[in-house]
């Protein structure tokens, strides 16, 4: 093909791809925002920012996943953003999801269990916010709790 056809594809490739992503952006419905919802609904997010941003003092915090499917990779990128998310807004404070430090392979799921009381006194944690898989078909796919370790 001569560079003139080139330079045609080119530019139909290009004008096509920003098409697409404007119809995407602003078609009917936004359709990456309703991937965004999704992944992370906006009540959780509105709730687990109040957790965090609590009067009463939150010290270092503690994420349990519950009933995540450590094999999936939804859920994986799911609780890794929520654990991103949290540890921005608490910096300098930490976010545990483990009470092993190991490398986790990008799958903060594999080792993510509920430590005792104990531990979480000397690693200094005094609130454990826990996040419920509820199942694709629930009106609402995740909700938390916390709780306040005495």
């Amino acid at each position: 093909m001569p560079k003139e056809s080139h330079k045609r594809i080119f530019a139909f490739l290009f004008i096509f791809g920003i098409l697409i992503s404007l119809y995407l952006s602003f078609g009917t419905g936004n359709k990456y925002r309703e991937f965004i919802d999704l992944k992370l609904e906006d009540t959780t997010l509105v709730g687990i920012s109040k957790i965090l941003k609590s009067p009463e003092g939150l010290e270092n915090l503690f994420i349990f996943f519950k009933g995540f499917d450590s094999n999936s990779s939804a859920a994986r990128d799911y609780c890794s953003q929520i654990y991103l998310w949290a540890s921005y807004e608490l910096y300098p404070k930490r976010v545990y999801v483990s009470s092993d430090q190991k490398s986790r392979h990008n799958n903060i799921l594999i080792s993510n269990d509920l430590p005792n009381d104990a531990w979480l006194k000397a690693t200094k944690i005094n609130t454990v916010l826990t996040i419920e898989y509820l199942g694709k078909d629930a009106k609402s796919p995740t909700k938390y709790s916390y709780k306040k370790v005495e």
